[in-house]
């Protein structure tokens, strides 16, 4: 297991382990949800689209809109939220 690193990002019940990309609305993370001991990614918005109502309601949106997929190639959702 790769060691966790500090980055910039900290979500209550998950060690971030290390960023995986980044496009231009947000970027994702490989983390282990400690709970259940599973890696998982997670998706955030970039810090200056994080107050923006719109880009939070699009990325919502697109979370709904993955979560009724199912495919190999896709990740599954499990949660959506909003740290304050």
């Amino acid at each position: 297991m790769v060691p966790a690193v500090k980055l910039e990002l900290a979500i209550p019940g998950y060690e971030i382990l290390e960023k995986i990309g980044q496009g231009g609305m947000g970027a994702v993370y490989r983390a282990r949800q400690i709970s259940l001991g599973r890696e998982v990614a997670i998706k955030t918005l970039l810090p200056q689209f994080a107050d923006d109502e719109q880009f939070a309601k699009r990325f919502k949106r697109e979370a709904l809109a993955a979560a009724a997929l199912e495919h190999a190639n896709i990740f599954r959702i499990y949660d959506v939220g909003r740290l304050e």
